[in-house]
C-alpha cells in the first residue's frame, strides 16, 4: 500500500545542523503537553497522540532507547490508510531548542516523513515525500496538534 501511514500522517530523520544528531536530553524537567504532571520534554520513551489536518489521528510510541517508533492509525481521516494500520520503523530524533524535536524516519513503502514537534506548546509540522503513480518523488506539508498520553 504505496503512501500509507506517510500520507496519512502527513503527521519524523535527519538532524538539523548544529542540533545534536541523536537524543539530546533536556536540561531537567518542567510542565509540558502532558498536563499539569511534570514530564521531560523529549519524544524518547512516550506516547503521543497526533491530529493531522488531513483529519487523520495516530499514536506514536518513541521507545526508550530512541531508535524506534511505532505508528498506529487511530482514524484516517480523509486518507486511504485503514485504522488500526502499524508500522515500527528506525526513528532519527535531533533536539532543535528546548522541547523542540526534530524527528524522523522512513516507512517500509519508502514515504520518507519529517516531523518538528514542539512539545512545549503541543504542536507538530510535517513534511513527507513519496514516489508517486508517475515514478516521480512528490512532496506535502502538513500540520497538526499532539497530545502526550504517557
Amino acid at each position: 500500500m504505496r503512501n500509507r501511514v506517510g500520507a496519512a500522517m502527513a503527521a519524523c530523520a535527519v538532524a538539523l545542523p548544529g542540533a545534536a544528531p541523536a537524543y539530546a536530553a533536556p536540561s531537567g524537567h518542567e510542565h509540558s503537553i502532558h498536563g499539569s504532571r511534570p514530564t521531560a520534554l523529549t519524544p524518547v520513551g512516550h506516547t503521543f497522540v497526533v491530529t493531522v489536518d488531513s483529519g487523520l489521528v495516530a499514536r506514536q510510541e518513541f521507545s526508550a532507547d530512541a531508535k524506534k517508533v511505532t505508528i498506529t492509525v487511530l482514524d484516517p481521516g480523509r486518507t486511504s490508510v485503514p485504522v488500526g494500520f502499524t508500522e515500527a520503523v528506525p526513528v532519527y530524533i535531533g533536539r532543535v531548542a528546548h522541547g523542540v524535536y526534530q524527528v524522523s524516519w522512513i516507512e517500509d513503502d519508502g514515504v520518507e516523513l519529517s516531523n518538528v514537534q514542539n512539545l512545549r506548546n503541543g504542536t507538530e509540522r510535517v513534511f513527507y515525500t513519496y514516489t508517486g503513480t508517475d515514478g516521480k518523488r512528490h512532496g506535502s506539508e502538513h500540520s497538526g496538534a499532539l497530545r502526550g498520553i504517557s
